[in-house]
C-alpha cells in the first residue's frame, strides 16, 4: 500500500483531474493529422499548454466504435495525454517523431499503439488502467516509451501491455510497478515490481529485458526459445513464481536469485555477461525448485538451502557449483553434476539426501571435522542410482580449533550411501596425508562396497610391528633352550 501511495505522488493527478492545462479533445473516431486543428474541439491542435483528450463519448457525438489513427507530421509537445475508451494508434508517418508530456499520460479503458519510429517522451509518469479502470498498451517495434514511473494497474486486473519486438522500448527511470500483465518480446528499462498474485511479466518470443525485479507474488513466465533477461547487478527476490516452458533465464553477473517462493518446468539459468562462478552468480533457493516437464539446466551456481525435486524422466544439470546446504533432492528424477563442477555436500560438514539418481562427473569434496555422519563428517544418501566418474576430495578440518582435524586409529566415515552402483572416482580419490610419525594410512578397500573409507596402521609400521614381534619371541625362544 505505501509503494501504490508512493507512486501515486510522483503520477500526479490526471488529465481529467488537472484544472493547470486546458484539455482539447479530439472529436471523433476518424483518423488522421494530429496537427490538423478541424480534428479538435480546439480550434486548433493542443499546444505546449494544453492537454490532448481522446476520450468518448464527447458531448453532442457517438461513441468511438473503431481503431483510429493519429499521424504525427512533427514533433510535438503538450502537457497531459488521456486515452478513454478509444483505441488510436499513434503513428510516425515513416519519419522518426517524439510526442512531449511536460507531466503525465494515462489509458483507461481503452487502447494506444505506438508504432515504428514514435516515441512518447513522458516527463512524470504513465498509467495503464487505475482503480477500476483497464487500460491496453502495445510498443510496437521500433517504438520507444520514456517516462519516470511507469504503472500497469487496475483493480479488475485485465490491463495489459505487449511489447512487439526487439527494439520495442519502455524507458523508466523512476519505476515500474505491475499488478497485471506486460507481454511479449522487448525492453522494460526500469526497475520492477512485479507485485501480486494476478501481476504476470511474460517473455513469449526472442528476448524481454528488465533491469532489475524484485517479483512480490506475481509471476515471471518463460515461453520455449524465449528469454528473460535481467540486465542490472543488483540481487533478484522471487517471492512469487518463475514458470519456465523451455525458456530461459538470464541473470546478471554479481547478482544472485533470491528464491522464496516457486521455481518451476523446464528450461535453463544462465549467466550470459562475464564468466560465472558460485561466488558471483548464484541462485540462493530457500523454498522449492520442481523440473517437470523437461529438463532443466543451470549454468548457475546454487545453493540449496530448500528442495529441489525432480520428477521421474527429468532430469536437473548443474553446470557450476552446487552448496547442499540443509536442503534436499526429491523426486524419482536425476540430478547431474557436469564435468568441472564441485558439489559441497550439507554444510561444514553436513547431509544431503537424493531421492532418485545422481551423476558425480565433477569434483565431490567432502570435510572430515569429527566421527558423527552428517554433523561431524560429511554424507550423501542416494536412494536410486550413483554414478561415478569425477573425483573425490577429502578434506580435514576442525572448526572449534580452526585447525586441521586428527583422524584417530580405526575411525570410519561412511561417506556415501546408494540404492546401486555404477563407475569410480576416475578422476582420482584424494586423501589427506598423515603425519610420518603417526604411523596411520586411509584404507579405502570398501569405498565401492560400503561407501566408508577407515584409519588403519601404515603397512609398513604395522610390518615393523609385527616382525618385531616375531623376532622378540625368536630371541625368547633361544633363550629358553639354553
Amino acid at each position: 500500500m505505501l509503494k501504490r501511495l508512493m507512486i501515486a505522488l510522483l503520477m500526479g493527478a490526471t488529465v481529467t483531474g488537472t484544472a493547470s492545462a486546458q484539455a482539447v479533445d479530439w472529436t471523433s473516431d476518424v483518423s488522421g493529422v494530429f496537427s490538423d486543428g478541424s480534428k479538435w474541439t480546439g480550434p486548433t491542435a493542443p499546444g505546449p499548454t494544453e492537454s490532448a483528450q481522446f476520450n468518448a463519448p464527447w458531448t453532442g457525438a457517438p461513441p468511438a466504435t473503431t481503431p483510429y489513427t493519429v499521424t504525427f507530421d512533427s514533433n510535438v509537445a503538450n502537457q497531459q495525454l488521456f486515452i478513454g475508451d478509444n483505441d488510436v494508434t499513434f503513428s510516425a508517418g515513416g519519419s522518426a517523431r517524439t510526442y512531449s508530456l511536460d507531466q503525465n499520460a494515462s489509458v483507461q479503458n481503452g487502447s494506444l499503439t505506438l508504432e515504428n519510429l514514435m516515441t512518447l517522451d513522458v516527463a512524470g509518469g504513465f498509467s495503464v488502467g487505475s482503480g477500476t479502470s483497464e487500460g491496453t498498451l502495445y510498443v510496437n517495434d521500433g517504438a520507444t516509451l520514456d517516462c519516470m514511473i511507469f504503472e500497469n494497474t487496475g483493480e479488475t486486473n485485465d490491463s495489459l501491455v505487449v511489447l512487439g519486438g526487439a527494439n520495442a522500448v519502455i524507458n523508466a527511470t523512476g519505476q515500474t510497478m505491475n499488478t497485471d500483465t506486460i507481454q511479449g518480446e522487448g525492453k522494460l528499462l526500469s526497475m520492477v515490481m512485479n507485485q501480486g498474485v494476478t501481476a504476470l511479466l511474460h517473455a513469449q518470443s526472442g528476448t524481454f529485458e528488465v533491469n532489475t525485479l524484485m517479483n512480490e507474488g506475481g509471476t515471471v513466465e518463460v515461453d520455449n526459445g524465449a528469454t528473460f533477461k535481467i540486465n542490472q547487478g543488483v540481487d533478484s527476490a522471487n517471492n512469487g513464481t518463475y514458470l519456465l516452458h523451455g525458456g530461459t533465464v538470464d541473470l546478471p553477473l554479481h547478482a544472485p536469485l533470491h528464491n522464496s517462493g516457486l521455481i518451476s518446468g523446464r528450461g535453463s539459468f544462465k549467466c550470459s555477461v562475464g564468466v560465472p562462478t558460485n561466488e558471483t552468480t548464484t541462485i540462493y533457493n530457500n523454498t522449492n525448485i520442481v523440473i517437470e516437464d523437461g529438463n532443466m539446466d543451470f549454468h548457475v551456481g546454487v545453493t540449496n538451502d530448500g528442495t529441489i525435486s525432480i520428477e521421474a524422466g527429468r532430469s536437473a544439470i548443474f553446470h557450476e557449483d552446487v552448496y547442499g546446504k540443509i536442503g534436499t533432492f526429491t523426486g524419482p528424477g536425476r540430478a547431474v553434476f557436469k564435468p568441472g563442477t564441485k558439489f559441497h555436500s550439507g554444510s561444514s560438514p553436513g547431509h544431503n539426501t537424493f531421492e532418485g539418481d545422481v551423476e558425480f562427473q565433477g569434483s565431490l569434496p567432502m570435510e572430515i571435522n569429527g566421527t558423527t555422519r552428517g554433523t561431524g563428517y560429511d554424507a550423501i544418501d542416494v536412494y536410486g542410482k550413483l554414478t561415478l566418474s569425477g573425483s573425490l576430495d577429502v578434506t580435514l578440518y576442525d572448526q572449534a580449533l580452526g585447525q586441521d582435524y586428527e583422524p584417530q586409529l580405526d575411525e570410519e566415515y561412511n561417506l556415501l550411501n546408494w540404492g546401486s552402483i555404477d563407475g569410480t572416482f576416475a578422476g582420482g580419490i584424494n586423501l589427506p596425508a598423515f603425519d610420518i610419525e603417526s604411523g596411520l594410512a586411509w584404507d579405502i578397500s570398501t569405498l565401492y562396497d560400503d561407501g566408508t573409507i577407515r584409519v588403519t596402521p601404515e603397512p609398513t609400521s604395522f610390518g615393523m610391528f609385527v616382525f618385531g614381534l616375531l623376532g622378540w619371541g625368536l630371541v625368547d625362544r633361544r633363550r629358553k633352550r639354553r
